[in-house]
């Protein structure tokens, strides 16, 4: 169980770290990037969009885009 443990411990350090230097890479971009599941729903919003649209990632992450109001017109996007 130690062994697992341990080895289970390693693997999430190095998720987290992939997972930050993600971060630091799309908030890089300059341009708005936003990252949809199959279903609509919000994966990713940078800081470029933020700028863009005034929703802030935490306002995003997780609803359908097609709900979120920022002034795009979703229905041709939709299909």
């Amino acid at each position: 169980l130690h062994t697992i443990n341990d080895t289970l411990r390693e693997r999430s350090g190095q998720l987290d770290e992939a997972k930050a230097f993600l971060g630091a890479l799309v908030n890089a971009v300059r341009r708005g990037m936003v990252l949809v599941d199959r279903e609509m729903r919000v994966v990713m919003w940078n800081r470029a969009c933020e700028d863009l649209w005034g929703l802030r990632a935490e306002e995003t992450i997780g609803n359908k885009l097609t709900a979120l109001d920022f002034g795009l017109p979703m229905d041709s996007v939709l299909p």
